[in-house]
Formats: structure tokens, sequence, C-alpha cells
């Protein structure tokens, strides 16, 4: 079992309404993050688990903070 987590930093402030989205290279949302309770926190953690909590296969996957009009995209590569 892989113990795979990131801390991920964005710059600027994220609004009330913020999430932070996980996507396959397929396009698939993979998990979805709401950030209406880190607001104001420029770091959050992901476990490289889905929406269910299963853990993800090492590959490449997308990251995309969406807060108010803004909106950042990186990539991450999990390992196994």
């Amino acid at each position: 079992v892989s113990s795979a987590a990131f801390a991920i930093q964005f710059l600027g402030e994220t609004q009330q309404s913020a999430t932070l989205e996980i996507y396959s290279t397929t396009g698939q949302r993979i998990q979805t993050i709401d950030l209406s309770g880190d607001a104001g926190s420029p770091v959050t953690v992901w476990e490289a688990t889905d929406d269910i909590g299963a853990r993800l296969p090492a590959g490449v996957y997308f990251v995309k903070l969406v807060s108010g009009t803004t909106t950042q995209s990186e990539k991450i590569i999990v390992l196994e």
C-alpha cells in the first residue's frame, strides 16, 4: 500500500466557493475537494485517492483549483 500524499500549495487567496478537482489523463474527474472551510489557507492535502477513498494507481493526474473567476492547473505524478 502506498502512502502517497501531496501538499498542494496555490498562490493567491481562495474565495468561499473554491474547489480542487483531480482529473486523470483521459479527462475523467477523479475527486473534488471542497475548500470552503479552508478559505484563506493556501495549502491543502490530497491523499491520492478518489471520491470514495480508494487509493489511485501510479500515474499522471491533473489538479485544477477553481476559485471565483480564477483557475489554476498543475500536473501531479503519483509513484508507487
